[in-house]
């Protein structure tokens, strides 16, 4: 009863006894309606406490953090120690390579953990912490690069080497089987445990989560390589596999709760930040928690105790033109991608990511207004500058002309191949013909070569052999070999051969203007040193170095004229903070 139902219900009552019109009660039922009028009013005094004890009770309490780090740079993984009061993570300082630390929630000081550089991906039960050795980065995903699985003590020793090659992994809650993510062949392939093949995917996996109850693997299954877009799904010791969210735009970071109803996980449905969600087994989805940041998920504690880093990330892109003293900022937008520049270094060809797709610009490189040309993902910049290469993820049977000046775009059918997003499509000297990367039906993925008059395209290396960076005489082609390494296919032979002089790790860049040298560095140097490459006689000389300010962030994406005096680049700074959190439901 409220208490207006209850004063009116006294009132009525008095009204009777007292209204002049109202005939009076007998006096033995006024003295029990006074009871009664008592015991309700005591009942209804008693439920208004007790709800207001239960409003109490359901308020969920307040949520707290506390920051873990100080320094700057980027938190790679975090993980609570069999204790729950410490904490194991690794991060990347000041452009330093990734190391282990461990801290406590009681205090402000890291120290680091005398072990390799890598990544940390798991603690256990027993007092053991997983990490990856010697992996990479890559701006988009941070995490993506494969490494040496290893096991080492909290307590110290020396990391004991488990398995190569390993691109992601999580163990058990006693250390007594591996979930790992690695490699084969174009395909990334899931396996729990080690061997046993419960999932692959041409795209990427990352995030691999053992359920509390070790009969699932949870994870973030990515459709496209080096994008992180994707969804959340889980998979049993059978190969079962379900998809439990819908696609996000961005997606990293996975836990399981400690009873194993749900899984956390952080995503974005666009240019928005990241957020906290939950999903339920039956794919329930709930928002758990959203800041004007992008979160990531590191790992949950029993008693509901959250690590969490809070990141802010964009993507720059810097220019360094002949003869000028210091490079030019050329960013656009907060998260653009170089893609193409012109032989003269004057004009610039950029992608943004716009809503669920990406969007193709142009500016120059004196620092003008940049240009929208349309949808789609640019891939290269004609010869003569009059078209630009887009893909689409929506459309990969088809490559799009997007016309610099004015003119209307043009389609590019790829008939029954499909583009590869994880490679590129690039001009060929005589700007009729495109290189790219496609997968047929029944076939392994392959270069192909499309003319832009319509004809279908034709494959021209062997299935598992894959490469866009054609010589200008259109002889030999950069390829990735079906073993991963770097080669050069010669189109009229088809053979394979290797690239004399070039180092283990070294990418390459482009030819240079005669066709008998290609421009490589070695990803992760600081400063970047480019270097020109005769690929007859090994021979390398000097060309260029790369040196930013910040030295915090990835330098990828690197563009050169064939000349190698002009340069445009990427440079990704993920600058994050670990928080310890409370009251999270």
């Amino acid at each position: 009863m409220s208490a207006r139902d209850l004063a009116y219900a006294l009132d009525s009552i008095v009204d009777g006894w007292t209204n002049p019109a109202v005939p009076a009660a007998p006096l033995a039922v006024r003295r029990n309606a006074y009871r009664v009028v008592v015991a309700i009013a005591a009942l209804a005094i008693a439920g208004g406490i007790g709800a207001f004890a239960a409003i109490r009770l359901a308020t969920p309490p307040e949520t707290s953090f506390r920051r873990l780090t100080f320094q700057r740079g980027t938190v790679r993984s975090a993980r609570f120690a069999p204790d729950g009061d410490t904490v194991v993570y690794s991060a990347a300082w000041s452009g330093n390579a990734s190391r282990v630390f461990v801290t406590r929630a009681d205090t402000r000081e890291s120290s680091a953990l005398d072990l390799p550089a890598g990544d940390l991906v798991a603690t256990t039960s027993t007092g053991e912490i997983v990490l990856l050795m010697g992996r990479g980065a890559t701006p988009t995903t941070a995490l993506v690069g494969s490494g040496t699985l290893a096991r080492a003590s909290l307590t110290g020793g020396a990391a004991r080497a488990l398995i190569e090659g390993v691109d992601d992994a999580d163990t058990a809650a006693d250390g007594s089987a591996f979930a790992i993510v690695r490699a084969s062949g174009e395909r990334h392939r899931l396996e729990f445990p080690v061997g046993r093949v419960l999932y692959e995917t041409a795209g990427y996996i990352s995030s691999p989560r053992i359920s509390p109850r070790g009969d699932r693997v949870a994870f973030l299954d990515h459709p496209v390589a080096g994008d992180d877009r994707g969804v959340v799904a889980i998979v049993d010791r059978t190969g079962g596999r379900k998809t439990l969210t819908r696609e996000w735009i961005g997606e990293q970071g996975l836990a399981w709760t400690a009873d194993g109803r749900e899984i956390w996980f952080a995503a974005g449905p666009g240019e928005e930040p990241r957020s906290v969600y939950a999903a339920t087994l039956d794919g329930d989805v709930r928002l758990v928690y959203r800041a004007p940041m992008s979160l990531k998920i590191e790992d949950l504690a029993r008693d509901g105790r959250v690590l969490l880093t809070g990141e802010y990330s964009r993507q720059d892109i810097m220019g360094l033109s002949a003869g000028e003293p210091r490079e030019r900022d050329l960013s656009w937008f907060y998260l653009q991608s170089a893609r193409a520049l012109s032989a003269d270094g004057r004009t610039l060809v950029f992608s943004w990511l716009s809503g669920f797709n990406y969007a193709s610009y142009i500016r120059n490189t004196d620092g003008s207004a940049a240009v929208r040309l349309g949808e789609g993902n640019a891939q290269d910049l004609s010869p003569v500058g009059k078209w630009v290469i887009a893909a689409s993820f929506s459309s990969p049977d088809r490559l799009t002309l997007l016309p610099t000046g004015p003119g209307e775009s043009r389609g590019v059918p790829l008939a029954t191949v499909r583009f590869d997003g994880s490679t590129s499509a690039r001009w060929m000297a005589d700007g009729q013909r495109i290189v790219f990367g496609g997968i047929e039906p029944g076939h392994r993925i392959r270069s192909y070569v499309v003319a832009i008059d319509g004809r279908p395209p034709t494959a021209i290396t062997p299935e598992g052999v894959v490469g866009t960076l054609m010589s200008p005489d259109g002889q030999l082609l950069v390829v990735h070999a079906a073993d991963g390494r770097l080669g050069l296919f010669d189109v009229k032979s088809g053979s394979i051969g290797g690239i004399a002089g070039l180092l283990s790790g070294e990418q390459v860049v482009r030819w240079d203007a005669t066709g008998r040298s290609l421009y490589v560095y070695q990803p992760g140097d600081m400063p970047l040193r480019m270097f020109r490459l005769n690929v007859a006689t090994g021979r390398r000389e000097p060309s260029l170095q790369i040196a930013p300010g910040d030295p915090t962030g990835i330098v990828s994406a690197v563009l050169l004229t064939p000349d190698g005096r002009s340069s445009v680049y990427n440079v990704h700074r993920r600058v994050s903070d670990l928080y310890l959190v409370t009251g999270l439901r």
